[in-house]
């Protein structure tokens, strides 16, 4: 069984936080802004979005990655990174790649485990081969939502 961990976007002060603690009953995270004790609860879906680590190689939702698509025996089918950001949708993280500011389609991905963690990692739903250490973190879309346009 893997470790859930998050993190937070507070969308009042626009600023990314750790999240230390989750209330399900309230409805709100406990999220962490640094090291001066800043720690406020904040409801979920009103004031923050909350956000899941993949579980592998320190990717979150909202992430937005760059990475190179491999066929068959792991050939390079682009020599032009693609670029993308990380969802979770129908039990699945996935990758929505962006070309020329739209999202074209749905890079299918199998929920992480011990077992995919540094192997491969997900697959696309054209057949195409991915591994989670494939992918470069460059930003995120709340941050950098420059990146996805």
């Amino acid at each position: 069984m893997r470790e859930h961990k998050y993190r937070a976007w507070d969308r009042k002060y626009k600023r990314m936080g750790k999240v230390i603690a989750l209330g399900f009953l309230s409805n709100e995270a406990i999220v962490s802004f640094g090291n001066d004790g800043d720690a406020p609860a904040l409801k979920i879906d009103e004031r923050c979005d909350l956000m899941e680590y993949v579980g592998a190689h320190n990717i979150c939702e909202g992430d937005i990655v760059k990475y190179h698509r491999y066929g068959i025996g792991r050939a390079i089918l682009d020599t032009k990174p693609a670029v993308g950001f990380v969802e979770y949708g129908e039990g699945e993280f996935c990758i929505n790649e962006i070309k020329d500011g739209e999202v074209t389609y749905a890079n299918g991905v199998m929920a992480p485990n011990e077992e995919y963690k540094y192997n491969y990692g997900f697959y696309g739903y054209d057949g195409q081969e991915f591994s989670w250490g494939d992918l470069e973190v460059i930003g995120n879309i709340y941050e950098n939502p420059e990146l996805v346009i």
